[in-house]
């Protein structure tokens, strides 16, 4: 389990340097939703992993600021 969570932690690490190095270069002082999908790619080498990746996380995104219904 403990070696999951250290790859788990660089896969995130990576994708988070990837992230903040495309807005520091933009001239942006913060990471959107753009820079972490360019990360993904990157990190991922544009795979399937990274398609699915980037699919997941936009269902994800979509569920979650989708309006609440009553």
């Amino acid at each position: 389990m403990e070696i999951l969570n250290v790859f788990l932690n660089y896969i995130f690490d990576r994708i988070a340097i990837e992230a903040s190095k495309r807005a520091q270069r933009n001239g942006e002082s913060k990471i959107d939703a753009i820079e972490i999908q360019y990360a993904v790619l990157q990190v991922f080498q544009r795979g399937d992993l990274a398609m699915y990746s980037m699919w997941a996380g936009l269902t994800a995104l979509r569920k979650y600021c989708k309006p609440q219904e009553k």
